[in-house]
């Protein structure tokens, strides 16, 4: 907590950095007293509580236990096994360690780690409003603006002036892949997939925020996010996709959206 408050930047940030970490923290505790409850029963054989039985069981048939994915909630990795879960958790842990080091150090953030992504994204909207220099009555319009870069999260040097750099989010319905144009530059470029394809992992993606733009090209798909594959609920945000000569029906017809998770 006291490197939070050491943290700097804007209140909306440090608070949701603060839940996050307050989250995280609960989870690894109750996975190592759950551990230690376990280790003691090995010399004194006398488990009263249901839920280090349960986790013990879980563990015994090599699962990942229920109760540790309850707890993760949203954020609860794809639970192939326990070697593989705990290791996404201590990566996901060590990602939240680094940007304790501020927007500076990092300045590009892992964002389906995250608990509430929409906190993220609500403290990006909440700094645009702040910086705004328009008419007041512009702020109930503003939406997220987004631009899928050519850029890695490893090529990521410096933060944004305006909103953040985020990446994780996989693309389900077409494949993302790597082009290099006739000036010889990298770039990447929506391709179709054959049916049933996996999914494309999206390179850095800079999120702003600012009024509403009327002026949208017939080939500006705005696909949508989900927070899961599941789908169950409302879109978190829409990532603006241009393909040139491609009308944004085709897209839109064929399903397309992304998720985090």
């Amino acid at each position: 907590m006291d490197r939070l408050k050491k943290l700097g930047g804007s209140v909306p940030y440090t608070y949701f950095m603060t839940n996050e970490m307050s989250m995280m923290q609960g989870i690894l505790e109750e996975i190592r007293s759950t551990l230690a409850a376990i280790k003691t029963s090995i010399d004194q054989p006398a488990i009263n509580s249901p839920t280090v039985i349960s986790v013990a069981h879980d563990l015994l048939y090599q699962r990942v236990p229920r109760h540790w994915q309850n707890l993760a909630g949203s954020i609860s990795p794809n639970p192939t096994n326990t070697l593989t879960w705990i290791g996404d958790i201590v990566q996901r842990c060590s990602h939240l360690e680094r940007a304790l080091q501020g927007r500076e150090r990092v300045p590009c953030l892992w964002i389906s780690i995250f608990s509430s992504p929409e906190g993220l994204l609500g403290t990006i909207m909440h700094e645009a409003v702040q910086t705004y220099d328009g008419a007041a009555n512009n702020f109930e319009v503003f939406n997220f603006q987004t631009e899928i870069t050519n850029r890695d999260k490893d090529h990521i040097r410096e933060s944004p002036h305006e909103g953040m750099f985020v990446y994780g989010i996989s693309l389900y319905g077409a494949s993302w892949e790597r082009t290099i144009n006739e000036n010889i530059i990298l770039q990447y470029q929506m391709q179709d997939v054959a049916p049933k394809s996996k999914f494309t992992q999206l390179p850095v993606i800079h999120v702003t925020a600012g009024p509403s733009q009327t002026d949208r090209t017939h080939c500006l798909y705005q696909c949508p996010v989900y927070s899961t594959r599941a789908m169950d609920d409302k879109p978190l945000f829409f990532l603006d996709i241009f393909n040139e000569n491609v009308h944004y029906s085709k897209w839109a017809l064929r399903g397309l959206c992304c998720c985090m998770r």
